[in-house]
This record gives C-alpha cells, structure tokens and sequence, in this order.
C-alpha cells in the first residue's frame, strides 16, 4: 500500500504531495486541489494535513453515560461564546483517548471530504501541528511560510510571519515555561529561527514518524467517510471496459425477473384464450372461465351420451386381411358411418369375394359406382355401417 501525505495551502487552492512506497518516494509541488486525484493511487492510504489555524483544538472529557449527541450539545452550549461562527457551521469531532475536541468550519471541511471520497482510498484529515508532536515537549516547525506551533498538552496553533511576535508574546503569558524547539526542513533566513536554537529536519522523517505514531495512537481525523459511485469504481480498481461489462451485467440480472414476468404473462394469456377456445367449440354460448375444471366437468355432463356411437368395421378388417392390390384407396365417415372403397380395374373373382363379404357383415350398399370392363371392375362403392 502506498502512503501519501498531501500538505494543503492556507486557501485550499493548493497542496504539496509526498508519496512513499517501500523504498521509492516523490514529491509534488502546488498541486491544483482538484488535480490531485490524478496523483493518488487507489486502495491507498492518504493523510492531509490542514493548517492549524483552521482546526481549533478543545480539551474536553465525554462523560461515560453521555451519547454522541448529549455529548455535542452540552460541547456546543459550554463553548458557544468561544465560537466565531454560528454553532452548526462548524464540524466536530472527538478522541476519547486523547480528551480532544476538534472543531472545523464546515465550508472549509465538507469540500474537502466531497473531494477525498472520491479518491477510494483510507483518508484522515489532521492538523497541521499534529505532524511534529513531541510528549513533554513543545515545538515550532517552519513549513510553506507559516510557522506551526504544537504544545506538549496536544493543542496546537498556526501563525504567519505579521502576527508571529505578537502570538509568541501571548504564548508566553498563557504557557510562562513556553521554549519551544524550533525545526526547520532547510536552511532558513527567518530572523525569528536565528535568535533561537534550532535544527533543520527531514519532511520526510517527519512524515514517517508519523506513520509510527498514527498506529499506536488515536488521533481524531477530520475525515467523514461515505461511499460514492466514483469511489467505490476506484477502489476496485475498474477500467472503462470492465466498467462496460459490469454494466451490462447488472443490467440483466435487473432486467432477467422483468422479462420472465412479461413471458409467463404471456403464456397466461395464451392458456386463457386457448382455454376459452375449447369451451366454445363445446358449448357456442360459453362466455367466461371462472374454474376451468369445473366448468369442463360440467360441459362434459350435458354432451349428450348417445351421441357418439361405436362402429362396426369388422368389414375393413376382412378386406385387410385379403391381399387386393386393386383397391385404391379406402376412407372413414365416421360422422355419417359410413366407409368408401376405391376399386382400379380388379377381377371379377377378388369382386365376387369382396361383393360376398359385404353381403355378410353389418353393412349396407348405399351407393354403387362400380363399371364392367372387359371382365374387370373399376369405381367406387360407398357402405354404409351400422352402430352397436
């Protein structure tokens, strides 16, 4: 995982980067605020730091029984007249461990988490001073031409250089023991860090340090998490292909349940309207299905018993049974029981032994369309066959 450390301006136009990643490090200077996303790797983890003027820091004790909202309106109601803005244009958060309240103007913080959240990354948004804390130990570093103080009780402050003498001289009567160390990343020309004693350090020893500290204390972070699309795209890492076919099969897994709804609709109907046909092929007047099982049931009952009566075809039977291959063709009317037989030029033997059988069975010649030719028969003759 890489660790960033981004430094933001007194204005929040701009930011210094640092970026650590085993033994590889790199630097980045004025950054616009929203470029710096394209600096960040995802699945990261970035710590800024805001100049401590803009973070008040307040001793205060959570008492156990309090909730997080008792908590915050006893805080607000004891620090009111303390506050330079309006109660709820500030950002509050707070570190049990440590005591310590920090107070944030909304208009600078909530811009700044909308930006970070983007970055799907793990962000913490400190104070400036928290970056040289020392137990027991006041000090003053020089950075970006402002001079950040950090006390050894965890307050902290921030001042420039018009206001530095008259901040160091209402220090000095709050805090009579005030002798700050005073550290500088470079040579300086500064005439307050002549007059005192003072060591040049390292950012990034600083910025390490701190990477220690962080695990083994609870430092309040400024940040408020919350998860947005461009986040949550970043942090698993998706390309704009991938981004495609996640979409796409999302979209089918939303649309699949909508689809198969409209196909058994579909099917419904279609039963219906089959359903319905056979009802009124049964029964003309039919008009609506209520039970289908019951009204066919019904139907079933009132068809007539006697209407359809069994054949006698032993007839056919017989005739399949001699091999004729002068008959033709032979048909089935079963709606009026009768049965047809096509002759094509057969002797008058295999006529006079079909002409007998006929005369035998169950059946009647109802029409003889049978021609002599030169002692073969040729036509058609039509039987008709008596119901059981």
């Amino acid at each position: 995982m890489k660790n960033y450390f981004i430094h933001i301006d007194n204005d929040c136009k701009q930011a210094e980067i640092y970026s650590y990643h085993d033994l590889d490090s790199n630097h980045h200077a004025s950054v616009g605020m929203a470029e710096i996303q394209s600096y960040i790797d995802p699945n990261s983890k970035v710590i800024a730091f805001l100049p401590s003027n803009m973070i008040r820091c307040v001793f205060s004790k959570k008492e156990i029984s309090e909730s997080e909202d008792q908590f915050q309106a006893r805080f607000f109601s004891e620090h009111e007249d303390d506050l330079i803005k309006d109660v709820s244009k500030n950002r509050l958060m707070f570190s049990n461990e440590k005591n310590l309240a920090l107070l944030v103007d909304k208009t600078i913080i909530d811009p700044l988490n909308e930006l970070f959240n983007e970055f799907g990354c793990d962000v913490y948004i400190y104070p400036e001073h928290f970056l040289h804390q020392r137990l027991d130990e006041d000090t003053c570093l020089l950075i970006k031409g402002r001079y950040s103080f950090s006390f050894s009780d965890g307050l902290g402050f921030c001042a420039f250089r018009e206001n530095f003498h008259d901040y160091i001289d209402l220090v000095k009567k709050e805090r009579e023991s005030f002798q700050p160390t005073f550290m500088v990343l470079e040579k300086t020309d500064e005439v307050e860090f002549k007059q005192s004693d003072s060591k040049i350090i390292a950012i990034e020893s600083l910025h390490q340090d701190f990477l220690s500290h962080c695990e083994k204390n609870d430092l309040p972070s400024m940040f408020k998490s919350k998860i947005t699309l461009k986040g949550t795209l970043r942090k698993m890492n998706l390309e704009r292909r991938d981004l495609i076919l996640s979409l796409a099969i999302i979209s089918c897994l939303l649309l699949a349940p909508i689809l198969n709804i409209a196909l058994m609709q579909n099917y419904k109907k279609s039963y219906e309207e089959n359903t319905l046909s056979i009802f009124k092929e049964l029964n003309p007047n039919f008009r609506r299905i209520v039970n289908s099982k019951a009204q066919m049931d019904q139907l079933l009952l009132a068809i007539d018993s006697n209407e359809a009566k069994p054949l006698d075809l032993n007839i056919l039977g017989y005739l399949r049974a001699i091999p004729i291959d002068e008959i033709a063709s032979s048909n089935i009317d079963f709606r009026n029981s009768k049965v047809i037989l096509e002759f094509d030029r057969i002797s008058s033997m295999k006529y006079s032994i079909i002409d007998t059988l006929i005369e035998q069975s169950n059946t009647r010649v109802i029409e003889n369309n049978i021609e002599n030719t030169g002692g073969t028969f040729s036509g058609s003759l039509v039987l008709e066959i008596e119901s059981d």
